[in-house]
């Protein structure tokens, strides 16, 4: 079962950096795809700290650097899921219309209870 968990978490944070990833490169082809933190574009943090995460599960490195760089697509996600459901639209749309922001905070929050869970076995 923890070996379920690993690559279950592993799974979802390899998803978060594709998206990440592809995001960062439609902001670079087209500009303006994504809304920016301090000037800098936020899929690219997303990236980055989704990365981060995704190395520091696989390497078995500390938990503590884990979910801190996991806190920062985090707290991305949750404040565009906010600003969305309050009425103002920030995060770029899937093809069908979903904030991804919604979908990345769906994302976040698997990967947390399952890195919990997998802690705890």
């Amino acid at each position: 079962m923890k070996a379920v968990l690993f690559y279950l978490v592993a799974a979802f944070l390899l998803a978060g950096t594709v998206s990440g990833f592809n995001m960062s490169m439609d902001e670079i082809k087209q500009g303006d795809v994504c809304p920016k933190l301090l000037s800098i574009p936020a899929c690219y943090l997303v990236f980055i700290f989704f990365s981060l995460s995704l190395i520091a599960h696989v390497l078995k490195w500390r938990y503590a650097l884990f979910f801190a760089s996991l806190f920062i697509p985090f707290a991305l996600a949750l404040s565009g899921t906010v600003s969305e459901l309050v009425g103002i639209e920030v995060c770029p749309r899937t093809s069908g219309g979903i904030p991804m922001c919604y979908i990345s905070f769906v994302f976040c929050s698997i990967i947390l209870i399952l890195k919990y869970i997998h802690q705890r076995i």
